[in-house]
């Protein structure tokens, strides 16, 4: 007979063995929040999957992940019975007062922190005291923010909690909102537009019944008079509202000499010129190779009628769009929905928007279309070594960053683990990365990830190269360089390995190192006869080089090398 305390033993030290050896990946994070969930009853995986959660944000700040996620998560550690769980609080690294602020309210405003509170206060107050001094030292703001005295009137009295009413924040930052200008862009492009009663689109016809019978009276002056000024102000009332021209049109029937007929239709425009009114309207930028919608105003020109709604639809569904302010919800059933399938282009700074309630299932569907991928690295931030510069300069666009904190960002780019390492792409034809200086291999590493790692569930030739038949990036562009000292003195050693796994994909390639004055012309050389040699396709190389800002374009229109 079988021992089930044995069996239950056996099978937890499963689910450890499983959590302890999940890469460190985002989409490994996904599996262990599913296990957290599925075991709550069981005080040892909860304790693993802590210790995987913590782990894994060690050096990452809110930019690079679920904020929302990340904060439901620590709450349920700091709410957790088992002080063998709430111990791990401790590795929760919460730098700005922002995040600190934001672990705050979250865990005052629960639901659950009353009756915990009460719990403790009346049945175990040294473990209340134990907890509340164990947080204290890492995440309070201001002098008696968690005082149990003060907690008390609160929990008790329903006194006003106002302990971080001056508290000074830092840390937030934003990614703004860059356009608009939708009404100015839809009166150009269509003249009058009924903003109140946006369904609508009108078009007026003017037709002027004594406009010929005037002109044919060239000895009635009176009559010429009154036909100029009905022509000005017929002219006139083309830049009025619609309700002031019907006004002046009532006002004009007493006039037989000035009767003019407003004709108001309503008319319908193609596809096809929605369409290009849409396409004339949304901005755009180009990601060296790419070309990519940036509006963060699409969901106004989707209200505008179901037809532009439809068209836009199309248009997004085919087409690269930025998207960084909200997951977006993709449903090709949802008659509602804007976004019917996934996305075409990821910007990695999007990733944060990725909740981390998502299915794996969910996240394999999201990425299952990501044709172009674009990266600009932080590490210009590191590059600033002042902080008045930094504050002025940073990418980020962070309100506000203490001397400390501004030193822990800075450290925390250079450190394992500061980026996320994304779910598989296995659609992925272009990738583009932006101020790569190579101060440490955190971004070497991470597209080995992206371009490797990830690549390994492809099927590959021979050799283990992925086969080039529908696998494999076709695009590769990558913008190096160096700081104001000339640092890091880094070499391109690193692209090989990435060039050599999808040379039998690749059909362009482009390399700017006018600002890595490490990078030589031999080096370029060398890395192009290499990958030459391997693939099976005619490679168009672009590459900048560094000395005296010259331009190499390697291989010309006929397949020559020219090396200038």
């Amino acid at each position: 007979m079988i021992n089930n305390n044995s069996y239950q033993q056996n099978y937890t030290d499963k689910i450890i063995k499983s959590i302890r050896s999940t890469p460190i990946t985002f989409s490994g994070l996904i599996d262990i929040l599913k296990i957290f969930n599925d075991f709550k009853e069981n005080e040892s995986i909860r304790i693993e999957s802590a210790d995987y959660f913590t782990q894994y944000h060690r050096n990452k700040f809110f930019h690079y992940l679920d904020e929302e996620g990340y904060m439901d998560f620590v709450s349920n550690i700091f709410f957790d019975t088992s002080f063998n769980v709430f111990n791990k609080i401790n590795k929760v690294i919460l730098i700005s007062s922002y995040s600190k602020y934001l672990f705050y309210l979250k865990i005052t405003r629960d639901k659950r922190f009353n009756d915990w509170f009460k719990d403790l206060y009346e049945k175990d107050r040294d473990q209340l005291e134990k907890k509340i001094n164990f947080i204290k030292n890492t995440f309070e703001l201001s002098p008696n923010q968690y005082s149990i005295d003060r907690l008390h009137s609160i929990v008790y009295g329903g006194a006003i909690d106002d302990s971080l009413k001056e508290v000074c924040l830092s840390g937030t930052y934003g990614d703004g909102a860059f356009y608009p200008y939708l009404k100015q862009l839809f009166i150009q492009k269509i003249g009058l537009y009924d903003f109140n009663n946006p369904k609508n689109i009108f078009t007026l016809n003017y037709t002027n019944n004594n406009n010929n019978n005037n002109n044919n009276n060239n000895n009635n002056n009176n009559n010429n008079n009154n036909n100029n000024n009905n022509n000005n102000n017929n002219n006139n009332n083309k830049k009025r509202t619609i309700e002031d021209m019907n006004n002046n049109n009532n006002n004009n029937n007493n006039n037989n000499n000035n009767k003019v007929n407003i004709n108001l239709k309503m008319i319908t425009l193609s596809d096809i010129l929605i369409e290009k009114i849409i396409r004339d309207s949304l901005w755009y930028v180009k990601y060296h190779m790419d070309e990519v919608i940036v509006n963060d105003n699409l969901l106004s020109f989707a209200l505008v009628s179901k037809q532009f709604f439809k068209v836009l639809s199309k248009i997004l569904n085919n087409h690269y769009f930025e998207w960084k302010k909200s997951m977006i919800n993709f449903n090709n059933n949802g008659q509602f929905n804007l976004i019917k399938q996934p996305p075409l282009f990821f910007d990695y700074n999007s990733i944060r928007l990725i909740p981390y309630s998502s299915s794996k299932e969910e996240i394999k569907l999201l990425f299952s279309r990501v044709q172009s991928f674009y990266i600009l690295s932080d590490e210009y931030d590191y590059s600033k070594k002042k902080s008045n510069e930094f504050q002025q300069s940073c990418r980020r666009n962070f309100k506000r960053l203490y001397e400390r904190e501004i030193d822990q960002y800075k450290r925390a780019i250079l450190s394992i683990g500061y980026l996320v390492n994304p779910p598989p792409m296995p659609s992925l034809r272009s990738i583009t990365i932006h101020r790569y200086y190579g101060y440490s291999k955190n971004y070497e590493n991470l597209l080995s990830h992206i371009l490797i790692n990830n690549f390994n569930t492809i099927k590959t030739d021979s050799l283990g190269l992925v086969n080039g038949d529908g696998c494999g990036i076709k695009s590769f562009s990558i913008k190096m360089y160096n700081d104001s000292n000339d640092l890091p003195g880094h070499g391109i050693d690193f692209i090989k390995p990435l060039l050599e796994y999808h040379s039998n994909s690749l059909e362009r390639v482009f390399i700017d190192c006018e600002d890595a004055n490490h990078i030589t012309t031999d080096q370029l050389k060398i890395l192009k006869r290499s990958i030459d040699g391997q693939s099976k396709n005619k490679i168009q190389w672009e590459l900048y080089e560094n000395f005296e800002m010259n331009y190499m374009n390697i291989i010309d229109e006929n397949g020559n090398i020219i090396l200038e």
